[in-house]
């Protein structure tokens, strides 16, 4: 929004313009946040976004390729104003890492070997930040795409984004040593690194583990940490997929964390992983694998297991329906060459 607009939106008192978005469809309302402070405080002050009124549908799916540079979108038909894929607007060609309730997370190859550089993007509103670089990892531990988003639009405007160690199995075994081996992981008290919009820098924030770890290190360390780019957040809780299948579950609110094994079932799939989702305010997992096999995650008493749904077969329900028209792939990687031959033509 320019400067002329934002003054236009403070013209109507606070009280007035309250009564009005109260007025708005709970869509809409959530597009009104993103006008301005003003409304987006009033919004939060009120708690006018009741999350279990929000649309609850797939509107479109990043998608990365192992052989592009960039991540493609897939988008439903919409009648009404459309999102573009193309996050052309950052300083460097990014790539979708991950998301949280309309954020992106992204990163870019900078000029530094092993070195990346991560944003967070609106796509709705093309604003984004660019984080500071994150701490470097202790010795042992792997540093990767280790970083996850955790956002709640209901509650705060502010997003926090976690970086979770894992072991380093590209050491030699016998460089290690046994008594190291032994060592439980994850510890009883992990300290991560957190970055927050309310800061604008890295911290350390000290989590205490309840119940038993995931395993020793000499376990953990055989997991080539493989497809471990997710994790869901619901409720103040981060949901981290980790090594060997295992769940870290972290509350923010308490400063705990638990592990949650993997389903029973995972002697079948020793070398699959498995890759969760959130829906209708539950967790769920399936196997890479086995896609046809649905776990929800029963968190009733304190339990924290992974309970097996029915299995059956999406690609037979859906194979043969068409429920609101062909979906649209914006071929990003395409609309960027060609965007570059036209820059280059116009120079010429």
């Amino acid at each position: 929004m320019s400067e002329k607009q934002e003054s236009m939106a403070k013209l109507l008192p606070d009280d007035v313009l309250t009564i009005i978005l109260r007025c708005l469809a709970p869509h809409d309302l959530a597009m009104s946040r993103c006008v301005c402070k003003l409304w987006c405080t009033i919004i939060d002050t009120h708690r006018m976004l009741r999350v279990d009124l929000l649309p609850h549908s797939v509107g479109s799916i990043f998608i990365n390729f192992h052989d592009l540079g960039l991540s493609e979108f897939f988008a439903r038909p919409s009648t009404g104003p459309t999102i573009s894929g193309n996050i052309n607007y950052l300083p460097l060609t990014s790539i979708v890492r991950g998301h949280c309730n309309g954020l992106l997370l992204l990163y870019s190859h900078i000029s530094r070997p092993g070195m990346k550089q991560f944003y967070v993007v609106n796509p709705a509103t093309r604003q984004w930040v660019q984080l500071p670089p994150p701490p470097r990892p202790d010795i042992g531990i792997m540093h990767l795409d280790n970083l996850y988003l955790a956002f709640d639009p209901t509650l705060s405007s502010h997003f926090e984004v976690f970086q979770i160690p894992y072991v380093d199995v590209f050491r030699h075994r016998s460089e290690l040593n046994p008594a190291i081996e032994g060592i439980e992981w994850p510890p009883s008290t992990c300290v991560l690194h957190v970055f927050s919009t309310r800061t604008r820098q890295w911290e350390e924030r000290s989590f205490v583990r309840e119940g038993e770890a995931a395993g020793s290190l000499a376990i953990i360390r055989r997991d080539f940490p493989n497809f471990l780019h997710n994790a869901v957040y619901c409720r103040g809780v981060l949901y981290v997929r980790c090594q060997t299948n295992f769940v870290m579950r972290i509350s923010l609110s308490d400063g705990k964390y638990r592990i949650i094994k993997p389903p029973v079932q995972i002697e079948r799939y020793e070398e699959s992983n498995i890759y969760m989702g959130l829906s209708q305010k539950r967790v769920y997992c399936t196997f890479f694998d086995d896609p046809d096999i649905i776990y929800i995650l029963d968190e009733s008493y304190g339990k924290m297991e992974w309970v097996q749904k029915n299995a059956i077969s999406c690609l037979v329900i859906h194979a043969f329906q068409q429920t609101d028209g062909p979906w649209t792939l914006q071929d990003i990687t395409i609309m960027n060459i060609l965007m570059r031959t036209d820059m280059t033509t116009v120079r010429q």
